[in-house]
């Protein structure tokens, strides 16, 4: 298939999670000339693993 029509075929989505709220961890990912901003933040933050997930979710 034509890159066009398969591109036309499906929407990308960018969520983050929050997980590394820091911005020096979360935001310098987002600065590098390739990498989108993302579509969505969820704001999860820190905390114990199935509180994460249950955020997530």
């Amino acid at each position: 298939m034509d890159a066009v029509i398969i591109e036309s075929l499906h929407m990308e989505v960018l969520v983050h999670t929050g997980q590394h709220y820091d911005p020096e961890l979360s935001d310098a990912f987002f600065e590098e000339p390739d990498i989108t901003r993302p579509d969505y933040r969820l704001g999860v933050g820190s905390g114990l693993h199935g509180k994460q997930t249950g955020n997530v979710l």
